[in-house]
């Protein structure tokens, strides 16, 4: 995996957020920003079940059903780039992440954008950001 080109990421955000007519579509998971110290790397193979069957269960589900459903069942939370532990100061202040809760302390994290959902941080340890 490649570094995360912070300007890249800083532009795509500010352009073109989300809108309420995309929060009735399902979401489409992008990887281009996945950092590498939070991915699922070989030593972390037991998770990638975990990992997949996350993402196949909300990839079928609408935005506006995610964003309804509690955090302990298969929802989601919005929290502030202050609350992550990995240097996320080269995304705008404002910007919210997505945490996708999937088992235990397994997170997902990320932004989204329309449709889309970029995964910057795949978390199983919950180390992540402050509880």
């Amino acid at each position: 995996m490649s570094r995360i080109n912070k300007t890249k990421i800083q532009d795509h955000i500010t352009s073109d957020l989300s809108s309420e007519s995309d929060d009735n579509l399902t979401p489409s998971f992008i990887f281009d920003n996945l950092h590498d110290k939070y991915s699922l790397n070989s030593k972390k193979h037991i998770y990638y079940k975990t990992f997949s069957q996350k993402v196949f269960t909300t990839g079928k589900r609408t935005w506006k059903e995610i964003y309804a459903a509690s955090r302990t069942k298969g929802g989601s939370e919005l929290i502030g780039g202050d609350q992550l532990n990995p240097d996320v100061s080269y995304l705008l202040p404002d910007t919210k992440f997505i945490i996708l809760h999937c088992k235990d302390k397994f997170r997902i994290i990320g932004y989204r954008k329309r449709r889309e959902f970029h995964i910057l941080f795949i978390d199983p340890d919950g180390k992540c950001y402050k509880h």
